[in-house]
């Protein structure tokens, strides 16, 4: 059997806090979940706060895992 997945968009709104220690960082970010509703249109959760884990990379931040709260 196959397995349907609903088209989804992420938009981070703000970040609540910052931890960081040497080449890793973690950062509360808070987003909001929009999920395509099947009239096509897409329906906006309520926001959320995502804890994220970023590492110190080429002198950027990149994100390397996330943990939902």
């Amino acid at each position: 059997a196959g397995r349907t997945q609903a088209a989804q968009r992420i938009r981070v709104l703000d970040f609540q806090g910052i931890f960081v220690s040497g080449r890793r960082a973690l950062a509360q970010v808070v987003y909001r979940l929009s999920t395509r509703a099947p009239s096509g249109r897409f329906v906006a959760r309520p926001p959320a706060i995502w804890t994220v884990t970023l590492a110190r990379e080429n002198g950027r931040w990149r994100f390397v895992r996330g943990i939902e709260a």
